[in-house]
């Protein structure tokens, strides 16, 4: 919630999530329940809350890049999180990403990452953060915001389903 609250996402705009597993799963629901309209993910296959999303696989970045760069081009706003760390993802999110796009870089720093600031972020107007995903960097209002999602017995049985689609 606190990532996607970060990067302003609206109703209607397009969400990306970069990673598989678990953490992917639950922020592509975050990112559902902010309004985002489609989640687009970078991984394998997957279904959360009945929401399909249509997935790129990660590991074949050059077959996708032009049908994913048009359809993201083609959305209102763009909003995305790199939960995998690997240099190779977020070259290749820096590709795709539309003018004025916001990125959330928040993978472990596996490898090292070289950005063409002029290219990539300045002529973009790419709005880049980075942020560790710890429990402990939630704040207390964050906390209650999220209780209170979770007090829904749905939203709270498909967070339960995204988690288990993950592992």
């Amino acid at each position: 919630l606190h990532a996607w609250e970060e990067l302003r996402l609206e109703v209607g705009e397009t969400a990306l999530v970069a990673g598989q597993g678990d953490l992917a799963n639950v922020f592509s629901l975050a990112a559902l329940w902010h309004g985002a309209c489609p989640v687009l993910t970078l991984g394998p296959d997957g279904q959360v809350d009945g929401v399909s999303r249509r997935d790129v696989p990660a590991d074949d970045p050059e077959p996708t890049l032009d049908r994913l760069a048009a359809e993201l081009a083609a959305a209102p706003a763009v909003a995305a999180v790199d939960l995998t760390g690997r240099a190779v993802v977020a070259d290749m999110l820096f590709e795709i990403l539309p003018q004025y796009a916001r990125l959330l870089l928040a993978g472990d720093a596996g490898e090292p990452l070289t950005i063409d600031y002029y290219v990539n972020i300045h002529r973009k107007g790419v709005d880049l953060k980075a942020r560790t995903i710890a429990p402990a960097s939630v704040d207390a209002r964050m906390m209650q915001r999220a209780m209170a999602l979770l007090s829904s017995p749905g939203r709270a049985e498909a967070c339960l389903r995204a988690v288990d689609a993950g592992s």
